[in-house]
């Protein structure tokens, strides 16, 4: 930087400090814009845009001016540093706020532990009737080869034995077996 623009520079550095110029902050923005593009570049904040990262900037150079002495060295590093800092601090907060879901979370096991003993599940089934009656009411409704059948799936007869005795073959019975399931299971679900 020539020693005109230097003069430039801390002359809009003194107006700000004097005055809160904003004429002279963004005169001071124009002049370090290829600085703050860099920044921008160097730093994905997400949801900014071009005029978010610009007042960032203004607020960012404005800060740096109040606070700029001649013995801290050239301003240009002293608000390029500034400017770092604060991009890098609005990164902190926005990696924070999307980790905080992940802090805030509780696993479906703890749920599940610690709701077990709000949450009971019925330990025994009310049926309208006494089972004996409704096994009764289906035994009823099955025929000779189907009882015969019920008795073979359950192991309490033979099959060769209930071919002989009723003279049916194996096909007879396996169509027996499976009609005896379907008429018990519809009367249980009735």
């Amino acid at each position: 930087m020539n020693k005109l623009s230097s003069s430039y520079e801390l002359e809009l550095i003194k107006r700000i400090q004097r005055e809160a110029d904003g004429l002279a902050v963004k005169n001071l923005c124009q002049i370090y814009r290829p600085m703050i593009n860099t920044v921008k570049r160097k730093y994905y904040l997400r949801l900014y845009d071009e005029q978010d990262w610009d007042q960032e900037a203004m607020i960012v150079c404005y800060q740096s001016a109040i606070a700029y002495s001649t013995n801290r060295g050239k301003f240009g590093s002293y608000f390029k540093r500034c400017l770092n800092n604060h991009a890098i601090s609005i990164l902190r907060k926005q990696l924070s706020a999307k980790r905080k879901i992940n802090n805030d979370s509780i696993s479906w096991e703890k749920i599940v532990y610690d709701t077990s003993n709000i949450v009971q599940e019925p330990k025994t089934v009310d049926f309208s009737l006494p089972t004996s009656v409704t096994y009764r009411e289906c035994l009823e409704k099955l025929s000779n080869l189907e009882l015969a059948a019920l008795l073979v799936s359950l192991g309490r007869i033979d099959e060769e034995h209930v071919r002989n005795i009723l003279g049916v073959n194996i096909k007879a019975i396996d169509r027996a077996k499976f009609r005896t399931l379907q008429k018990i299971r519809n009367s249980l679900l009735e």
